[in-house]
C-alpha cells in the first residue's frame, strides 16, 4: 500500500524528539485565511525520518597476530572476489593469512614490506567474530583496524542508522521502513528493523542508539554499493480521531495551540499525535465544526511507498 503525505513548510519544523513541531508562522486573527474546512475524523501517521548507511550483513577483517615480522606478499586487490580458505597474504616468517569467508575484498591496508603487527594495530588479542582463525592470524570484528584485509558479502546488505535518545522509544524490531538511496535514484527500497541496539553511542552531549534494518532490493533494481547513504522513513505511530490540517493550527501567544473557527473566534485545542499534514485534536473541537485554514501555498507533495 502506498500513502501520500504533504509537507507544509511554512508551518512545520523538524524536532529532535518528534518528526515535526508546530511553530507560530502567523497570527490566528489574520484575515488572510480564505479557506474554510469541516473537521473530520481521520487517521494520522507519525513518520520518523532517519539517515543511514548501506552495509554488509557479513563482513570480516583479517589481521596478522603472531610475533612481529614483515609482509612478504599481498595476493589480493580491492574488488577481488575470494573464496573461503583462499590465501590473502604471506609474511617473511612463513605465515599465510587466509579468507575465513567467501566475498569481495572491500578494504586493504597491508602492503609488501609492512612491519606487522604495527604498533597500535590491535591485531594481537583482537576480538573474534566467532569464526575460527588459523594460526598466526586474528579475525577481527571491524574493518577500521590497521594492517587488515576486509572481506564482505556485497550482495547480502543491510542499513545501519542511529536514533536520538529522545526518539528511540518509538522504534522496535519488525517495523517497516521506506528507504531512499540517493546513489540509486528512481529506486524505492524497503526494509524492516532487524535490531535495536541498547548500547548508547555518545558524542559530547548527544546520545544515540544504533538501529539495523534489513534491505529488500526490488526485482531488476541495482544493488547499492557498500557505504552509500540512505534516507529512511519509518511509520512509528498511528492514531484515529478528530483530524485537523496542520496548516490550520498555530501556537498561541500565552502557550498551547489553537485554531480559528469559521466565525473568527480563536479556539484553543489540545493536540495528540502529529503527522506530516494533519494532527489529532483530543480536546477543543468536534467533528463537523468549520475552521479556517490559509491557502495551501508552497506545499510539496511527498509520496513514500510502504
Amino acid at each position: 500500500m502506498k500513502s501520500a503525505w504533504f509537507l507544509a513548510g511554512a508551518t512545520l519544523a523538524a524536532g529532535a524528539a518528534g518528526l515535526f513541531a508546530i511553530v507560530p508562522p502567523r497570527s490566528l486573527h489574520a484575515a488572510a485565511a480564505p479557506y474554510t474546512v469541516r473537521v473530520e475524523s481521520g487517521t494520522v501517521t507519525r513518520i520518523q525520518p532517519l539517515a543511514g548507511t548501506v552495509a554488509s550483513t557479513n563482513d570480516v577483517s583479517v589481521a596478522y597476530s603472531g610475533p612481529q615480522t614483515t609482509v612478504a606478499q599481498v595476493l589480493v586487490a580491492i574488488g577481488q572476489q575470494v573464496v573461503s580458505g583462499q590465501s590473502l597474504a604471506t609474511t617473511v616468517n612463513g605465515t599465510t593469512l587466509t579468507a575465513p569467508v567467501a566475498g569481495t575484498v572491500v578494504s586493504l591496508s597491508l602492503n609488501a614490506g609492512d612491519l606487522v603487527p604495527s604498533v597500535g594495530s590491535g591485531a594481537i588479542g583482537a576480538s573474534s567474530t566467532g569464526r575460527q582463525p588459523v594460526s598466526g592470524q586474528s579475525v577481527v570484528s571491524t574493518g577500521t583496524a590497521a594492517d587488515t584485509i576486509t572481506i564482505a558479502d556485497t550482495h547480502s546488505l543491510e542499513v545501519t542508522a542511529a536514533v536520538s535518545e529522545m526518539a528511540v522509544h518509538w522504534f522496535h524490531v519488525g517495523q517497516s521502513a521506506a528507504i531512499i538511496i540517493p546513489g540509486e535514484p528512481g529506486v524505492r527500497y524497503t526494509g524492516k528493523i532487524a535490531a535495536v541496539d541498547q548500547t548508547p553511542m555518545v558524542s559530547g552531549a548527544v546520545v544515540s542508539y544504533p538501529l539495523v534494518f534489513s534491505l529488500a532490493i526490488p526485482p531488476g533494481a541495482a544493488t547499492p554499493w557498500l557505504g552509500m547513504s540512505c534516507q529512511l522513513f519509518v511509520p512509528v505511530a498511528r492514531a484515529t480521531g478528530v483530524a485537523v490540517p496542520i496548516a490550520a493550527i498555530a501556537a498561541l501567544p500565552g502557550g498551547g495551540y489553537g485554531v480559528t473557527l469559521a466565525s473568527g473566534q480563536v479556539q484553543p485545542v489540545t493536540l495528540g499525535l502529529i503527522g506530516l499534514n494533519q494532527a489529532i485534536v483530543t480536546k477543543g473541537l468536534t467533528i463537523g465544526q468549520a475552521i479556517r485554514t490559509p491557502a495551501p501555498f508552497g506545499r510539496t507533495r511527498v509520496t513514500v511507498g510502504l
